[in-house]
């Protein structure tokens, strides 16, 4: 697996937005990227991927290298447009941390099924708002966080269901920062989705 700490190797790809050099991040890029790398030895990746607003900027170009595969991308307003893509067009799609985003989560997840082939699997990452980790964040430093939806595991089950989707796996992982509360947090889920 690359290593993506060298500073010099990000600056060719994204440019000079210093918050993408923040070390918490690169290790949560690469913590995410092992998870990811490691479930999908069981589901393998198939032509065509689509990224969807794939949270750090360098998210899309670290899985293009690992992978050595075409990540298409849309730029559509996620909350009210439609893709232009026709339907059932992917067989990948890649989803990290944009749901908690949105203010129609429902159009969004029915999009993605839309354009979703039959045999298309959906990998999404959101964060676990209800894990200690943020409630202790929200409590003592009442950081603004641009989450116009916080999700459990329950909401994101009957999401999905309503979408008449799958959930195949979900897992709660620790994706940042380091340290002991992270790990015993579990801060992120991590998802696999087929259309039911």
């Amino acid at each position: 697996m690359a290593n993506y700490d060298n500073s010099s190797t990000l600056d060719s790809r994204i440019g000079a937005d210093e918050n993408l050099y923040d070390p918490a991040l690169k290790r949560r890029t690469q913590r995410l990227l092992r998870l990811f790398l490691d479930y999908t030895k069981k589901y393998p990746l198939k032509e065509r991927w689509l990224d969807v607003g794939s949270g750090e900027s360098y998210m899309r170009d670290v899985l293009r290298e690992e992978t050595k595969m075409k990540i298409e991308v849309s730029e559509v307003d996620l909350d009210v447009q439609p893709y232009e893509f026709p339907d059932n067009t992917f067989h990948t799609l890649t989803h990290f941390e944009v749901l908690e985003h949105l203010f129609n989560p429902l159009y969004h997840v029915l999009e993605l099924k839309r354009v979703m082939a039959p045999d298309g699997n959906l990998f999404l990452v959101t964060p676990n708002d209800y894990s200690l980790i943020y409630k202790a964040e929200h409590l003592l430093s009442r950081k603004y966080r641009p989450h116009f939806h916080q999700f459990c595991e329950r909401d994101l089950l009957d999401l999905f269901h309503r979408a008449g989707m799958k959930i195949v796996h979900l897992e709660a992982f620790y994706k940042s920062p380091s340290g002991t509360l992270a790990r015993v947090s579990k801060n992120g889920f991590f998802m696999h989705i087929q259309a039911a």
